[in-house]
C-alpha cells in the first residue's frame, strides 16, 4: 500500500517492533494508581515543617511590657544588632532597647500578637505533620496595600496534611480562587501590574 509504513526487512525485526510496542503499553497497564495512604505519606515528606514553627519566644517593650511572641531567629537578630537584651533563656525573652511604635496597641491588635500559639492543627488539634496555610492567598495578599501586607501573620494557620486536603477539595475551590483574584486586581487594586 503506497500510504502505508514500510514492512521490516525481516520477521525477527518486526518480532522486536511488536515486542517493543507491547512492552510499552505494558509498562502504561501497568502503572498502578497511588492509594491514599501513599499520597499521604508523599505530602507529608513534601510539605510538612520539618521543625515546629511557634517557637514563642517573648520581646518586651523598654519598660518591659510584653510585645509579641516570636520566634528565635527573630529574637537572635535582635540580640545580634544590639537592639536588644537577653533577659531569660527560658523562656527565651528580650527586652528592647529603644522605644517601639505603638501602632498594633492603637489599632487593637496587640492581643492577637502577645498571645502565644501552639504548634496543632487549628481544625484538629494534631501536633504533628502541619503545615502553614496562607487563609488569604497569595495572588490577593500582592494586590494590597503595603500596611496590610508587610511582616503581618494574621493570615497563616497550622493546618494538618488532612485538614489541608479536605480544603483544597472544596468544589471548584481552583476557579473561584483565579475568579476572586481577577475580581480583587482589578476592583480593589486598579493599579496592580500583574493582572492574574
Amino acid at each position: 500500500h503506497p500510504g502505508s509504513l514500510p514492512a521490516p526487512a525481516n520477521s525477527a525485526a518486526a518480532a522486536a517492533a511488536a515486542a517493543a510496542a507491547a512492552g510499552g503499553s505494558e509498562k502504561r497497564r501497568g502503572k498502578r494508581r497511588e492509594t491514599e495512604a501513599e499520597f499521604r505519606e508523599r505530602m507529608v515528606k513534601k510539605f510538612s515543617a520539618k521543625s515546629k514553627v511557634y517557637d514563642n519566644c517573648r520581646m518586651l517593650s523598654n519598660t518591659g511590657e510584653l510585645l509579641c511572641f516570636c520566634d528565635l531567629r527573630k529574637l537572635q537578630w535582635y540580640v545580634d544588632k544590639g537592639l536588644a537584651e537577653l533577659v531569660t533563656e527560658d523562656p527565651p525573652t528580650i527586652r528592647l532597647l529603644f522605644e517601639h511604635k505603638n501602632a498594633d496597641q492603637q489599632a487593637g491588635l496587640d492581643g492577637f500578637y502577645s498571645t502565644s500559639r501552639a504548634n496543632r492543627c487549628v481544625v484538629c488539634g494534631q501536633d504533628q505533620h502541619y503545615l502553614r496555610y496562607r487563609v488569604v492567598p497569595t495572588c490577593y495578599r500582592r494586590c494590597f496595600p503595603a500596611h496590610l501586607k508587610s511582616h503581618r501573620s494574621h493570615d497563616i494557620v497550622l493546618l494538618c496534611i488532612d485538614c489541608h486536603q479536605v480544603l483544597q477539595r472544596g468544589p471548584n475551590h481552583r476557579k473561584s480562587t483565579a475568579l476572586l483574584c481577577k475580581i480583587l486586581c482589578y476592583a480593589v487594586a486598579p493599579t496592580c501590574q500583574r493582572r492574574c
